[in-house]
């Protein structure tokens, strides 16, 4: 089946609900490491705010594997990057985040709550995509004000970020956690945590 077919499907103009989640089902990461389309994740997540509760359900679990396959992979990665302001809007959407943190709770998460702030830590990392954004999760984590700020020219700053771009580029599929992003900058940046 075609993108493009796949993508009218999905948008429900195409075979019945029970079709529909069977094409969920194949189209989920865990089934299928080949779907990299964009377009076609945007349907995804259509359906996983405006589908039936069955559809929901099946989108939800493609989009909960997509962003346990994204904190390993480069390549997933990039595709959630470019759909953040839909999965933003989905968790945004009472029903819709229901049904996605009820999947992640499946797949070994104690509570929704933990679901919700892991879903909320997967999106953040992902959002370091240069110095400038790494100095604001810096300054975030700790709690740096204006004055005591990292600043993006710092040299310690810009080998942290070669330090994690050579490590999402040569490791895509080792997951670098807050701590070991926070170890680094301890190693160049040793003034800020004195």
């Amino acid at each position: 089946m075609s993108q493009t077919q796949a993508n009218r499907d999905l948008d429900g103009y195409g075979g019945k609900i029970n079709e529909r989640r069977q094409m969920l089902k194949n189209l989920c990461p865990c089934r299928n490491n080949q779907v990299k389309d964009v377009e076609t994740w945007k349907g995804i997540l259509r359906i996983a705010t405006h589908g039936s509760l069955k559809e929901r359900n099946s989108a939800a679990h493609a989009i909960g594997t997509l962003l346990a396959k994204a904190t390993k992979s480069e390549e997933w990665r990039q595709i959630v990057v470019q759909i953040e302001d839909e999965l933003h809007e989905l968790m945004d959407d009472t029903r819709a985040s229901r049904s996605l943190l009820g999947t992640f709770k499946k797949h070994g998460h104690a509570r929704r709550g933990t679901a919700r702030k892991n879903y909320r830590r997967v999106i953040k990392s992902m959002d370091i995509q240069n110095p400038k954004q790494l100095s604001q999760w810096l300054n975030e984590k700790l709690l740096l004000s204006n004055r005591q700020a990292i600043e993006v020219s710092s040299p310690g700053l810009n080998r942290l970020y070669v330090w994690l771009d050579r490590r999402r580029r040569f490791e895509p599929n080792k997951r670098t956690k807050d701590g070991e992003i926070l170890a680094q900058a301890k190693q160049f940046l040793p003034a800020y945590f004195t």
